[in-house]
């Protein structure tokens, strides 16, 4: 199945990376090439993920959360929305500018399963660990790019913001909002804005 496709070369991107610091170079070159391929087999499984929820789908959002056969939830229904908030879960432990690539497509694939808004995947991902996450995330990516600039921690965090707003989009469910007030703080957002509005001001 594709989750498990999913899972499996998520498992082996991660376990190979392990090997970047290895002495040895021929052990760190393969390490390299499977790392890739692997990482690259989840982006196009998420891809295919994304375009299947894209405009605001909601047969489809629904049916990534459970599958339903005649009325009947399938025994064997996979709940994607936890699948990919794990998958987060684990990628935000080990975030570098080799795999950022990975955190933008993760984040761009909630946000399609999110928009709609189709509310019952908005909590669904609430009763995941995401909103932590992205905390750790915000931080993480602050303390890069304090070393070294690139344009895809800029993208990371923009991503990160959409996905805050797909998160609250058209919601008046209580339990969403003192989730997302719990967890977000209001100063990363403050920060993005006045960083937006240098960058437009230069341009200018």
């Amino acid at each position: 199945t594709i989750a498990k496709f999913i899972l499996t070369n998520f498992e082996e991107f991660r376990e190979n990376e392990k090997n970047y610091n290895e002495q040895s170079e021929d052990i760190q070159r393969n390490a390299k090439s499977v790392v890739y391929k692997k990482m690259y087999a989840v982006i196009q499984s998420l891809e295919l993920l994304r375009l299947a929820c894209e405009n605001h789908y909601e047969d489809m959002q629904n049916y990534l959360r459970e599958q339903i056969q005649n009325g009947v939830k399938c025994k064997r229904s996979i709940n994607f929305i936890n699948l990919i908030a794990e998958i987060f879960n684990r990628y935000t432990k080990s975030v570098n500018e080799r795999n950022a690539k990975l955190g933008v497509q993760i984040l761009d694939t909630l946000i399609e399963m999110l928009q709609g808004p189709c509310q019952e995947n908005q909590i669904a991902l609430c009763n995941t660990k995401i909103l932590e996450n992205l905390e750790d995330l915000t931080v993480e990516v602050k303390n890069i790019r304090s070393k070294k600039e690139g344009l895809i921690w800029i993208e990371m965090n923009k991503k990160t913001i959409i996905l805050i707003q797909a998160i609250l989009e058209g919601s008046y469910n209580s339990y969403i909002v003192k989730q997302v007030s719990i967890h977000v703080n209001v100063s990363f957002f403050l920060e993005r804005m006045l960083e937006a509005f240098e960058k437009t001001s230069k341009e200018k």
